[in-house]
């Protein structure tokens, strides 16, 4: 039979003090908080595997996630394994996908189309023109800096725009 486990308070939780040995505050379904030597304390959550091996999920420190929040994981974990989805096979797939989705920016993008546009330009262009693409549209090129629009306000170039316009609308007398 299962043991019978009272469920932790916030006041056990912060009132846990480091003692010479790593040891565990449980707060059942498998919810526990490890206290190390050191005073961390960290959520973990145990289970088993569908090939049942056992295997653990650590959530994060205490003050960082709560016993709420650690509550809440629990819950959403085992909704996990109830649709038959391993909960470390999904934070790892979660993982790779945010990684992947990271790796497609415009400046990857743009490398991987530059890449298939050398062979077809000269060696002149082939040279500039990934640097003329991506500055012209994303950045302000100062000699041998270069640094994002929107950085900093020049009035330098809202004074050449304005005037510019005014050259437009101009009528000549």
């Amino acid at each position: 039979m299962a043991k019978i486990i009272v469920p932790l308070t916030e006041m056990r939780v912060r009132n846990a003090k480091p003692q010479p040995k790593a040891y565990r505050l449980f707060d059942g379904g498998g919810l526990y908080l490890e206290v190390a030597p050191s005073g961390s304390r960290i959520w973990r959550f145990r289970f088993r595997q569908m090939n049942g091996k056992e295997n653990t999920l650590t959530y994060g420190p205490y003050p960082e996630i709560s016993l709420r929040e650690a509550r809440e994981k629990r819950l959403e974990t085992r909704r996990l394994m109830l649709q038959g989805v391993d909960p470390a096979m999904h934070r790892e797939d979660a993982k790779r996908l945010a990684a992947e989705q990271a790796a497609n920016t415009f400046e990857k993008i743009a490398r991987e189309w530059y890449a298939n546009k050398v062979p077809m330009w000269s060696e002149r262009t082939s040279k500039n023109m990934i640097q003329r693409r991506a500055c012209k549209n994303f950045c302000v090129n100062r000699g041998h800096e270069i640094i994002p629009k929107g950085m900093f306000h020049d009035r330098h170039d809202d004074h050449e725009e304005t005037s510019q316009k005014e050259r437009a609308v101009s009528i000549p007398s």
